[in-house]
């Protein structure tokens, strides 16, 4: 077997690790919206009146909303320390 060998300093190196960061980061919101959907739309809870249950709907988007924001952060950010 010939090991082949892999140039850890050139850019297109580096842009293929950012890539797949910024792809796994893509994985994870996709995943936090598709599993969050239940939560966030609060059918559920029919005790509470229209305005009420509106403002619970907006305020559980804005923590995924949130969520989403620092999931980026963290990857633009390890994606700025490998380039």
């Amino acid at each position: 077997m010939i090991p082949l060998p892999v140039d850890t300093t050139s850019s297109n190196y580096a842009a293929g690790q950012v890539t797949g960061m910024f792809m796994v980061a893509l994985m994870a919101i996709a995943g936090l919206w598709v599993l969050s959907k239940p939560w966030r739309n609060a059918v559920g809870q029919t005790s509470l009146s229209p305005t009420a249950r509106a403002a619970l709907r907006a305020k559980r988007h804005r923590v995924v909303i949130g969520a989403t924001f620092v999931i980026v952060l963290f990857v633009g950010v390890r994606a700025a320390a490998v380039v």
